[in-house]
């Protein structure tokens, strides 16, 4: 009985220590910041032709991480799909993302914003994927477009 009181209790004391120190990271993590609205201004801009899956075009404005997109065209639809990830400490939600579409002299011919999500909320190193489907007005002029993160709410 004693042998084995020598290895219960530096377990239980371990566990204890663990168990504390996993709901003080956990409280610290949750707590309730107020509610703010971001506005970013960081942007990438891609060829419609040359975007494949291969591509990992990443653009970071410390919060919210646009990690990968990709464009395709079906009939007078274009579809630009991808995923953001959230690097920050805490949840974010409503992250609206803005699409310009431009021609062959980067003049802007149709614009698109969608949310990535709305008061669903983007956890800290979450990523979630989104897909944007714009109705082309002249498909000719869709030769390069722009993606940026412009709000997302802490």
């Amino acid at each position: 009985m004693v042998k084995n009181l020598k290895v219960v209790i530096p377990t239980v004391i371990i566990t204890a220590l663990i168990v504390a120190l996993a709901s003080y990271l956990f409280l610290k993590e949750n707590k309730s910041p107020e509610s703010e609205t971001v506005n970013s201004e960081v942007d990438t801009q891609s060829n419609v032709e040359e975007v494949s899956n291969d591509e990992k075009n990443m653009v970071n404005n410390k919060v919210i991480e646009i990690t990968d997109h990709k464009v395709s065209m079906d009939g007078n639809f274009i579809t630009i799909k991808g995923s953001v990830k959230n690097n920050s400490s805490s949840p974010v939600t409503f992250v609206k993302l803005k699409v310009n579409y431009m021609d062959e002299n980067n003049k802007v011919v149709n614009t698109e914003e969608a949310y990535v999500n709305s008061s669903d909320e983007l956890l800290p190193d979450e990523q979630k994927s989104f897909n944007i489907m714009t109705e082309m007005i002249d498909k000719n002029d869709y030769k390069n477009y722009e993606l940026n993160v412009v709000e997302y709410k802490k």
